[in-house]
């Protein structure tokens, strides 16, 4: 669940969890929180930046960055952080080609208003979906839009 956008609400929270809970819990809690204030704020930026740090640390893997991706797609407008985004799952879709992937990308690239890419990545992720035996609604819908 995404905070509410004020500042003042979030940083008294904080304050209150600093007082209220071991270093341990802290650390766990504090950094989700965060991330979540930012979205809440509009600041995708700023998450990408969080994310982008993991992946350069080595701490995000494929399915990570297809969450945070997928994410991106249902939240973020900001077209700088979807190209990222589009970046990030072309490569993870051509390492790892399968549908929950694929199905991200497509709808990522879809996002990004290329519809003649989008149907490219989209019959891709429609023929894995059939060769994983996975449904294929969602994915057939997106394609009859951009026909």
């Amino acid at each position: 669940m995404l905070f509410r956008s004020s500042e003042e609400e979030y940083k008294k929270a904080t304050e209150y969890a600093k007082k209220a809970l071991s270093q341990r819990w802290l650390d766990d809690i504090l950094p989700g929180f965060e991330i979540n204030f930012l979205k809440a704020e509009g600041k995708w930026n700023e998450v990408f930046a969080h994310y982008e740090s993991l992946l350069d640390k080595g701490d995000l893997s494929n399915g990570g960055i297809n969450h945070f991706c997928w994410d991106v797609y249902q939240n973020c407008d900001d077209q700088t952080v979807i190209a990222k985004c589009i970046k990030w799952m072309g490569k993870v879709t051509s390492e790892q080609p399968n549908y929950i992937y694929l199905d991200t990308y497509a709808f990522l690239v879809y996002k990004s208003g290329n519809k003649q890419e989008t149907k490219r990545i989209a019959q891709l992720a429609l023929e894995a979906a059939k060769r994983e035996g996975q449904k294929t609604q969602s994915i057939e819908k997106l394609i009859e839009k951009v026909d």
